[in-house]
């Protein structure tokens, strides 16, 4: 996979870089699961029926992909998907559900109004393409508290690493990390930093996991089975058509 080169490649890059990550895995489990499933098929033809396979199928893939996510790509994913499922039900607090997640939806909504001075909409202005846009309301979020003041540093950094892939404004958002007294919101800041972290790594092509593996560290319980959300959904969404498909052929006539 090529570096990202653009801004448009910039903003998704963290994302694609672990599906690109997981992928292989995926193709694996679902490559050895397969025989497996067909196995009661081939040596005991009169006793598989057209649930045996599918069943059987299922229970090994999923079993097999839990297995092959390893721990590091694993804590990788946790923290990705806690900082992300944060962000994503504050957003749809402020602006409604659903919450736009593609460019086409993003240029939409903002084309519907004046934005409210809110980070999500820093990020909805990225997501659009207007980065000019972007960078005024990213100066203009409120600062009255330090967590205010962290996300103003921390969306300006954002949106200028989006933009030309320069990391000069992250000294300020460490900066202003290292004055938030609430642990929560330090742990929440020091996972937004660690995404960013881990985007300047995968672009250099260093290696981008270290700093979502250590803030999952420190996150701890918070993320237990923060995967079901999405991933699980994915995967199982994947595995049981694939076991449909079986049903059907087992299911037909011979």
């Amino acid at each position: 996979m090529g570096r990202p080169s653009t801004p448009e490649q910039r903003l998704f890059a963290l994302g694609k870089a672990l599906r690109h990550a997981w992928w292989p895995r995926q193709l694996a489990a679902i490559a050895i699961a397969t025989p497996v499933a067909l196995a009661p098929a081939i040596f005991f033809p009169h006793g598989a029926d057209f649930l045996t396979v599918p069943l059987v199928l299922v229970a090994a893939a999923l079993g097999l992909q839990w297995l092959f996510l390893g721990r590091r790509l694993r804590a990788a994913m946790e923290a990705f998907s806690w900082v992300g499922r944060w962000e994503w039900l504050r957003a749809r607090a402020e602006f409604g559900d659903p919450f736009p997640s593609s460019p086409h939806a993003a240029r939409s909504f903002v084309g519907g109004g004046e934005l409210p001075r809110h980070p999500a909409a820093v990020d909805l202005l990225v997501g659009a393409g207007d980065y000019e846009a972007a960078r005024r309301l990213a100066d203009e979020l409120p600062a009255d508290t330090e967590w205010e003041r962290f996300e103003r540093q921390s969306q300006r950094a954002w949106v200028e690493w989006v933009v030309t892939g320069a990391d000069d404004g992250r000294p300020e958002a460490e900066a202003a990390a290292d004055k938030l007294d609430d642990p929560e919101d330090r742990l929440r800041a020091e996972a937004v930093l660690a995404l960013a972290a881990a985007r300047e790594r995968f672009v250099a092509g260093g290696d981008w996991k270290e700093p979502l593996v250590g803030v999952r560290e420190r996150i701890g319980t918070r993320a237990d089975g923060i995967l079901r959300h999405q991933w699980w959904t994915a995967q199982a969404s994947l595995t049981a058509a694939l076991a449909v498909g079986y049903a059907i052929v087992f299911a037909l006539p011979t």
